[in-house]
């Protein structure tokens, strides 16, 4: 059973201004720890780019919520519940008004209780990395926190469907496939619609930006964050290098970046770049007609659905 927690900003109209903060905390784990993304175990054997935590918080009278996200494949319910509480504790915003969120990336830190398969000191570099990750993510919001400052919300949504695609897809022998692989002749039809919503909540010096694509680009032994650095780092080269942008994956269980009609490879930081790029170009496309969020009263509900 997955559960899955919704923070809901929810509004009446009220004459005041809106405080906006943003921050981003280092969570590159230590070199060694093993890997989440596949089903084997992989160890750590380099950086390509670092891992963040990037939190945004929002204020009106006084009634604070905020939206973390952090470069990991998941964020397990025990880390989430403790860095709600070190949040209440730090800043006094209330744990039912924070929202954390993976970006799902296949290239960083395995996370969870216990691992399979790996030496003892590997094991207790793991746990110890683990311990910190709670308060990491705490530090972010408590940074963003201590930026609050007035600022206009906008918010807009795009399109982008090129960089994305269906990965199941009905054989011609009856048998459902899972990325069955390119150009393969045995493919009867594709199985599902890929969602091409390009979602963005900008306030000042930072964007809020979901879309719907698996993270699972580069592959290899590495920490990355996947497109969403290159997302990043594109939209600091336009809007300036102090530019925050916090990515959040929609739902895409069954949409990734491989395109089964043609042979060319699509693996690896060179691909991630070219997505995040491509990515990037409808975010600010977006931003040329977004609209402003009238400043409005703050409330957060959450809710557990079961599915």
């Amino acid at each position: 059973m997955v559960r899955l927690a919704f923070l809901v900003m929810l509004a009446s109209g009220l004459a005041a201004q809106w405080k906006v903060g943003r921050a981003e905390v280092d969570i590159t784990p230590p070199a060694k720890m093993p890997m989440a993304g596949y089903y084997y175990v992989r160890l750590n054997e380099g950086l390509h780019d670092p891992l963040h935590a990037k939190a945004m918080v929002v204020e009106q009278a006084g009634v604070r919520m905020a939206l973390v996200a952090v470069d990991y494949v998941q964020i397990p319910r025990q880390f989430v519940e403790e860095a709600r509480r070190l949040i209440t504790a730090r800043t006094g915003i209330p744990a039912t008004h924070v929202m954390i969120s993976a970006t799902h990336s296949h290239t960083g830190p395995e996370l969870g209780t216990r691992l399979r398969n790996v030496e003892p000191e590997i094991d207790a570099l793991a746990k110890g990395f683990w311990a910190k990750i709670p308060g990491l993510i705490a530090e972010s919001v408590e940074k963003a926190n201590a930026a609050l400052a007035p600022s206009e919300i906008s918010v807009g949504v795009g399109k982008e469907d090129s960089i994305s695609f269906i990965r199941r897809f009905r054989m011609i022998d009856g048998t459902t496939g899972w990325n069955p692989g390119k150009r393969n002749p045995k493919i009867d039809k594709v199985l599902g619609t890929i969602d091409p919503d390009v979602a963005v909540v900008a306030a000042g010096t930072g964007a809020y930006v979901n879309f719907a694509l698996h993270l699972d680009t580069v592959g290899g032994a590495e920490f990355s964050a996947d497109y969403a650095y290159a997302l990043s780092e594109n939209l600091k080269r336009v809007k300036g290098p102090g530019y925050s942008t916090l990515f959040t994956i929609g739902c895409a269980g069954n949409i990734n970046h491989i395109d089964v009609s043609h042979n060319r490879p699509q693996k690896g930081h060179g691909e991630a770049a070219r997505i995040g790029t491509v990515l990037a170009a409808a975010v600010l496309k977006t931003m040329e007609r977004m609209t402003a969020v009238p400043v409005q009263a703050v409330r957060a509900s959450t809710k557990i659905v079961d599915l």
